[in-house]
């Protein structure tokens, strides 16, 4: 379509579009009869390779695809990036050797040091990929030192905070976290409140809420209610109402920015369906949401 006369695909009107979406969904299907692994969005492709040595091969196999339809790489955007499950193969087999036996504190020292220097030597993902490889089968003998790696990878490595949060919930019931826990947690839930990483607030209250009994402190509720992060104001609606004090509670109101958060405002009788409406700005269904209330409909369920 294109016959030398310009690069890459020509742009144009919507028609365009559906012609070279046509035209490359043809390309993907030869792609594919050749067993390559890949993404594709609009006319940027990502191609993963499991062997280094074929990546030329690889290059060259798509390059006399795209030569049949007057299409061509550009070798100037052409880049290859190593991922740490293929740079370094024995990234598995570390943590193999202790998972079938409870590890000593010995070699779960080792097990972590050994992680955090690739991390360190520019293995990205590292770390990462310790935390997600923890399940059921890695019981350590000594628990209180297996958490306290856990706070360690929670403060130090923001890749991996997510993972580490959904690893201390799952095994609450195995472990015991001290006070000293606790405020780290808090500590860093308000940092990153600060900060503005949203997903990573939600996770540090949910978790701050679900590895303790011990009441979330009133200042911490607070800080919530003050920031723009309407997700965790709704955990904190949901899961500790008993301890929001009135000013608390009306500067979620106040604030409150997102209809989400305005729905389980009137779900929990907070504010009036009129209130709810003009908050929300929703002019029409205002039936529809008033019946999801009438029949219990929350969005926040765990």
């Amino acid at each position: 379509m294109n016959i030398a006369r310009t690069n890459g695909l020509l742009p144009g009107t919507l028609i365009s579009q559906f012609v070279a979406e046509a035209l490359l969904a043809q390309v993907d299907t030869e792609i594919q009869t050749l067993g390559i692994r890949f993404v594709r969005y609009v006319d940027d492709y990502e191609v993963f390779i499991f062997d280094e040595e074929k990546i030329v091969e690889t290059q060259n196999a798509i390059t006399t695809i795209l030569d049949k339809y007057s299409l061509s790489l550009n070798n100037e955007k052409t880049k290859y990036t190593a991922f740490p499950y293929y740079v370094v193969e024995n990234l598995e087999e570390i943590f193999m050797k202790y998972t079938n036996e409870t590890p000593k504190d010995s070699d779960m020292m080792q097990l972590f040091n050994t992680y955090f220097k690739l991390e360190n030597d520019g293995i990205r993902g590292a770390i990462r990929f310790l935390i997600k490889s923890i399940n059921d089968s890695f019981i350590p003998s000594n628990r209180s030192l297996f958490v306290s790696y856990l706070f360690n990878v929670l403060v130090n490595d923001s890749r991996s905070l997510v993972k580490v949060c959904q690893l201390l919930i799952d095994k609450k019931a195995e472990i015991e976290v001290q006070d000293a826990d606790l405020l780290l947690i808090e500590n860093l839930l308000e940092k990153h409140l600060q900060t503005g990483n949203h997903l990573e607030a939600v996770w540090l209250l949910f978790l701050r809420k679900k590895i303790s009994s011990k009441r979330v402190p009133a200042k911490v509720l607070h800080l919530v209610a003050c920031s723009d992060n309407d997700l965790a104001k709704i955990i904190v609606v949901e899961e500790c109402q008993s301890r929001i004090s009135e000013k608390t509670k009306k500067e979620i109101i106040r604030s409150t920015s997102s209809w989400l958060l305005c729905y389980q405002l009137f779900y929990n009788d907070w504010i009036s369906k009129k209130d709810f409406l003009r908050l929300s700005h929703i002019e029409k269904n205002a039936a529809f949401y008033t019946a999801l209330k009438r029949n219990r409909f929350t969005f926040y369920q765990v």
